[in-house]
């Protein structure tokens, strides 16, 4: 969720296109279900939560994406070919 990130705003453009204006509802009725689950009241309280300059370890982040490449490797290199 860009929102996680740190995004005060967020591309919706392609999903109206293909799925029309009532798509906005069903993106509003997920959020709030979502922070509902994670007892959140409002998105200034998890806006930006998982971002780079909100965490003990910024490092972290990059090793554990440096992982989830090694891990998924195979997948990856058949979606994405390099030769």
């Amino acid at each position: 969720m860009s929102l996680l990130a740190g995004a005060d705003v967020v591309q919706v453009v392609s999903t109206l296109y293909k799925n029309k204006i009532e798509q906005i509802a069903s993106i509003l009725q997920d959020v709030d279900r979502w922070m509902e689950s994670k007892k959140y009241k409002s998105l200034s309280d998890f806006r930006g939560k998982m971002s780079k300059n909100n965490i003990d370890d910024p490092f972290a982040y990059q090793r554990a994406q440096y992982v989830d490449i090694l891990m998924n490797a195979e997948q990856i290199f058949k979606k994405y070919p390099t030769i």
